[in-house]
């Protein structure tokens, strides 16, 4: 319990071999190895969700292109005139 509050806390990061001097060897390397499976884990999470996000939304430049394309169309639609406002024309 104590590596895993100590796995959890700020120092961690800081000092990540703290325990090192007091843990045996096997147990050392258990917490590397437990480590190294839970970041390989989440590194294939990730993977997977950026090629799920990447067939359903395309790459950055299909994004850019139509991203462009929505400005250019919001741009001309506020430069055409209201047919519904008779205000500016004569009789």
């Amino acid at each position: 319990m104590r590596i895993r509050a100590y796995l959890k806390s700020e120092t961690f990061m800081d000092r990540p071999t703290q325990y090192a001097t007091v843990m045996d060897a096997e147990e050392y390397c258990n917490l590397s190895i437990t480590l190294i499976n839970q970041c390989t884990y989440l590194l294939r999470r990730l993977i997977a969700r950026q090629e799920e996000q990447f067939l359903k939304n395309g790459g950055i430049k299909e994004q850019m292109f139509r991203a462009r394309i929505s400005y250019r169309n919001s741009q001309n639609r506020e430069s055409w005139p209201d047919p519904s406002d008779r205000s500016d024309r004569s009789k």
